[in-house]
């Protein structure tokens, strides 16, 4: 059986909304899969919710995907991590751009 599926990396209070949704069912007219999947962790909005259920999208929020990492690689005692680790500095982006155009930024 073949899949595809959008994953979203959000905060907490950042819930997927149906658009989400809809791009996935649109993509699929294309790729052709049997099963569609949304994958975030955070949350889906109602509306979401509800267009996923009347279009056959299944839903992994970010308590099912915790969930279901436990199943498959067991329990950790591994704190969570804050996203403010991971915040790129101009500097950071700055090694990527080049130097004649550094002025531009």
């Amino acid at each position: 059986m073949s899949f595809i599926a959008e994953c979203k990396c959000y905060e907490p209070t950042h819930r997927v909304r149906r658009p989400i949704i809809q791009k996935l069912q649109g993509a699929n007219t294309i790729v052709g899969a049997q099963g569609m999947m949304v994958i975030t962790t955070s949350g889906f909005s109602r509306d979401a919710v509800t267009y996923a259920n009347q279009v056959g999208v299944q839903l992994i929020d970010g308590d099912m995907l915790v969930r279901l990492c436990a199943q498959a690689f067991g329990e950790s005692d591994a704190q969570p991590v804050l996203a403010s680790a991971f915040a790129l500095t101009r500097n950071d982006i700055m090694q990527y751009i080049p130097a004649d155009m550094w002025n531009m930024f």
